[in-house]
């Protein structure tokens, strides 16, 4: 979860201001199929890429090929947000939705589940992963029925699987894998979920919260940036932020909901290297103004503000 957001930010803009609504991902990186894998494949990349099936429910499951996508045992899939960032906010961030259903077995009822185990990256070569409990399937996609007659972007009512970046120390991300583990149960006979008809993990969709735009720059409230600017290197090494500026100016380091992390900073003209260690990885922006005409650490309010995107 996180803390308050700031309230000001870019002279009365703020960096959650930029932030848009739910959305779904945008392209399909890569899938690996498994075995008994493949159903669905003809109608990608659309049957994965939008809400979920509207026909699921808790007791009968999406099977349209239209709508669901078959990764069989051990299979993959990768897909992005392409124009935006997946980021921290309060609640679940993302929703994961398959076709488990619940069904009787005897006097009990319990859940088809066919689990996946989901991981995230910023930029889809690093990536973390979230634990799940092999046997309650706790921390898995593929557990939780859709509920595919309510809201898919309320994850009040919504059904599905979810997910909180900051249960793995993440505040932003693009890319979202999920990977068939139903031979967790297959494997363990003794498995409270085994079924020995289970046959892997059946994409449905998947659902983003809170987002924000992957732009190289956020324009300032005016025109935009102006050509004459301060800033023209920032980068990270280690722990320390490098800068370069063509004149004084007041900076600090802002998250992508748009929280101070750092700073403020006050910077001379020329190359300097500030320690930023406890600077948490990810995305954040750097925001340079003319601290004469009035910053104050408590609003980030800046006079003709500079904003970076930078990736640490």
């Amino acid at each position: 979860m996180i803390r308050p957001l700031l309230t000001l930010l870019l002279l009365a803009s703020t960096l959650t201001a930029q932030q848009t609504s739910p959305t779904t991902p945008t392209r399909i990186v890569e899938v690996t199929f498994g075995q008994f894998g493949g159903r669905g494949e003809a109608y990608l990349p659309g049957s994965v890429l939008g809400p979920p099936d509207t026909s699921a429910r808790a007791e009968v499951a999406a099977t349209d090929p239209a709508e669901i996508l078959s990764l069989g045992l051990d299979g993959t899939i990768t897909l992005e947000f392409v124009d935006q960032f997946v980021t921290d906010g309060p609640g679940p961030d993302l929703t994961i939705f398959e076709n488990a259903f619940l069904y009787r077995l005897g006097d009990r009822e319990r859940v088809y589940a066919e689990p996946g185990e989901v991981s995230v990256s910023r930029d889809g070569v690093v990536w973390q992963t979230f634990p799940f409990d092999s046997l309650t399937l706790v921390g898995a996609a593929g557990v939780t029925p859709t509920n595919g007659d309510a809201d898919p972007f309320d994850p009040k009512v919504s059904g599905g699987d979810h997910f909180d970046l900051a249960a793995i120390g993440v505040d932003s991300i693009r890319f979202v894998r999920v990977r068939d583990v139903t031979r967790v149960i297959l494997g363990n006979r003794d498995h409270p979920l085994y079924d020995a008809t289970l046959n892997g993990f059946d994409l449905d969709a998947v659902v983003a919260y809170s987002t924000a735009p992957n732009d190289r720059f956020l324009s300032a409230p005016s025109e935009g940036l102006s050509d004459d600017r301060r800033v023209v290197r920032a980068d990270f090494s280690d722990d320390l932020l490098n800068l370069e500026m063509t004149r004084s100016a007041r900076a600090a380091l802002y998250s992508v909901t748009g929280e101070l992390i750092a700073g403020p900073f006050d910077l001379d003209a020329g190359r300097s290297s500030l320690y930023v260690g406890s600077v948490p990885s990810g995305v954040c922006f750097l925001v340079a103004g003319d601290g004469a005409k009035g910053f104050s650490p408590l609003h980030g309010v800046m006079h003709d503000p500079e904003v970076i995107r930078l990736v640490r």
